[in-house]
């Protein structure tokens, strides 16, 4: 910057768990750029409108493959993630069952990993908007940003898993109250429920949702052998 008058400029960082701020003083050059300077003027030649267009269009393009590549580089994290939940929730509902299942199966698992990534028609997925959050220059103030794509995958994977299995997100709570309330109907879990969570309370519907909650019907399919030799899943 090439002034008349000295210019005062402030300044800020942040991110890595770092903030910073201050000023900076430019002193006046009234005589030109010096020479010192001159040699490190960068200057660009007339470009056609066509020609930028086109250069325009590549970094699009350039841009779309890195984030399909970025996003599908993603994958073996969010399966880890899946598996992690999926066993999660195996222990949590055997808490209440009393019968160690496995919630989903391979394919169950794996749409899982699809929906968080791919999404669907009228669903964006998880992995994409959590790629577009990274890019808002705050994301990673107060956190390492590996650290912080874990946590997100980590806690998105908990609640697609949840949804494969028609499970609430206050299941486990519900399902733990109603273990101290046997007999109790919906509405008087429900009740109870919310004199515990009065700034979440829930339906009648969804403590019949939660309590009925269970692993996948394809989760736990066994090999049944004929007198042929074939066999079929049941």
């Amino acid at each position: 910057m090439i002034t008349e008058h000295d210019v005062e400029t402030r300044w800020s960082l942040a991110g890595m768990g770092y903030t910073e701020d201050g000023s900076l003083r430019l002193p006046a050059m009234p005589d030109g750029t010096p020479p010192d300077i001159a040699d490190q003027v960068l200057t660009t030649p007339h470009v056609p409108r066509p020609v930028l267009a086109a250069h325009l269009q590549d970094l699009t393009d350039d841009g779309a493959a890195a984030r399909w590549e970025l996003l599908l580089g993603l994958e073996p994290f969010v399966r880890k993630e899946v598996d992690r939940a999926a066993a999660a929730v195996r222990y949590e509902l055997a808490e209440t069952r009393g019968e160690l299942s496995r919630v989903l199966d391979g394919e169950g698992l794996q749409r899982v990993v699809d929906r968080m990534l791919l999404g669907d028609a009228d669903y964006a997925g998880r992995v994409g908007p959590l790629l577009d959050r990274c890019l808002d220059p705050r994301a990673f103030r107060n956190v390492d940003p590996l650290r912080h794509v874990a946590k997100d995958l980590h806690r998105s994977a908990q609640e697609e898993v949840r949804k494969a299995i028609n499970d609430p997100r206050a299941g486990r709570r519900i399902r733990l109250l109603a273990q101290t309330m046997p007999g109790a109907t919906t509405e008087e879990i429900a009740e109870a429920y919310g004199h515990r969570h009065p700034y979440a309370p829930v339906s009648a519907a969804l403590v019949a949702s939660a309590l009925w909650t269970g692993p996948d019907p394809m989760a736990n399919r066994v090999a049944l052998g004929s007198t042929h030799g074939n066999e079929v899943a049941a």
